[in-house]
C-alpha cells in the first residue's frame, strides 16, 4: 500500500471520508497511519493517529435494506 491511500481493516478501499479540515496530515512528521474518532459530536471529525495509540474502535456492521 502506498502513502496516503487508506484501506478498512478487511483491506477494502476507503470511498467515503469524514476527515477533519487538515487530516491526515502525519502530524509532526509522525507515522500516522490508523485513525480516529476527534469529536463524537462532529460529522467531519476524523484524525490520523499513530498505530501504537491505544483507542476505542469502530465495529463493521452489513448494511441491507430498509423495513
Amino acid at each position: 500500500m502506498r502513502e496516503g491511500s487508506w484501506i478498512w481493516q478487511d483491506g477494502t478501499p476507503l470511498r467515503t471520508s469524514f476527515w477533519y479540515p487538515g487530516e491526515p496530515n502525519n502530524f509532526r512528521g509522525t507515522e500516522e497511519d490508523c485513525a480516529e474518532t476527534k469529536y463524537y459530536d462532529y460529522e467531519n471529525s476524523w484524525n490520523d493517529v499513530e498505530c501504537t495509540n491505544a483507542n476505542f474502535w469502530m465495529c463493521e456492521k452489513k448494511t441491507g435494506p430498509c423495513g
